[in-house]
């Protein structure tokens, strides 16, 4: 009998693996029909596939009556997460890629956690430890490396990366700031729940963005692989991949998955290289080593001896 420590770790990897595969589908994308595809519209088709694609969970355990809860008793709160995730977070980085390289993107977006410390050092009022300290400034030199990295890709040679990676440092330092101050929805109300609600009210906040910047004229001309990218993007990866991360919550503690988060960004470098083909200087891979080392050093938690007697 497989044991729950055991499910945990699978759930928890097939997330990790879907979430790896992300960006070089969404590079596919927009590499495929250059110009052409739209990441308005594209992300408002997401999210609404996403919220489908959760809501037939919500049938156990009550999800629906927490749903409920959350909209009548958190609705200001849920509308301020949902623009922060799905506005800023979703949208700059899926649009990044129209710009920048998978690889590039996901280290950027990977990230995350030197903008974490320095919000949730601002919301305590307390300086970091030196350790995150250092982690940051290995973190902010690994960003330098990776901006003046050389890119280049099955769909673009020496490209503009800037616009896009950019980019990618703004999802960056959108999820650091849910991750400080806007979680506490979802303890309160469950993650599923809340990210069902998050999702469908992120995509009617996108409708008037469409109308008033997107092109969904563009929609019509996208050929059926690129309309596969996107069902694989809002189904598996902002769908079930957050159901799995979830379940996966539910048997093992996030301790146990901290690990997963630096397997997602090999994953999304291997998959860039075989799928994307994407190409790599030296100042790249430095920069893989500095923040990714940053990001070790920042979730390290020193153990204190519990005293005796």
């Amino acid at each position: 009998m497989v044991s729950n420590r055991a499910k945990g770790l699978l759930f928890g990897l097939v997330s990790t693996i879907i979430w790896g595969c992300q960006y070089s589908v969404s590079r596919f994308l927009f590499g495929t029909v250059e110009g052409e595809a739209d990441p308005l519209c594209l992300m408002t088709i997401r999210l609404f596939l996403g919220a489908l694609a959760l809501a037939p969970v919500l049938f156990f355990n009550g999800g629906w009556g927490k749903v409920r809860s959350a909209v009548r008793d958190d609705m200001r709160s849920l509308i301020v997460v949902a623009f922060v995730v799905c506005i800023l977070e979703g949208v700059l980085a899926f649009a990044s890629m129209k710009f920048t390289t998978a690889a590039r993107s996901s280290l950027l977006c990977n990230a995350s956690p030197i903008f974490t410390v320095i919000f949730a050092a601002l919301a305590a009022r307390k300086w970091p430890t030196w350790g995150k300290n250092l982690g940051m400034i290995l973190g902010f030199a690994g960003l330098v490396f990776a901006l003046t990295a050389k890119a280049s890709d099955l769909y673009a040679v020496n490209p503009q990366t800037l616009p896009g990676d950019l980019m990618a440092i703004g999802s960056g330092v959108a999820w650091a700031a849910y991750t400080v101050w806007g979680t506490g929805t979802a303890q309160r109300y469950g993650g599923i729940p809340c990210t069902v609600v998050m999702l469908f009210f992120g995509g009617l906040m996108m409708i008037p963005v469409c109308l008033l910047f997107g092109d969904f004229g563009s929609l019509a001309h996208l050929p059926p692989q690129v309309w596969a990218g996107v069902v694989f993007l809002g189904v598996a990866d902002t769908g079930w991949a957050i159901a799995l991360w979830y379940t996966a919550l539910a048997y093992v503690e996030p301790a146990a998955l901290g690990a997963y988060g630096y397997l997602s960004a090999t994953i999304a470098l291997v998959v860039a290289r075989l799928v994307g083909r994407e190409a790599f200087d030296w100042r790249f891979f430095v920069a893989i080593a500095l923040v990714m080392g940053g990001v070790a050093l920042m979730n390290h938690e020193p153990r204190h001896k519990t005293p005796e007697g």
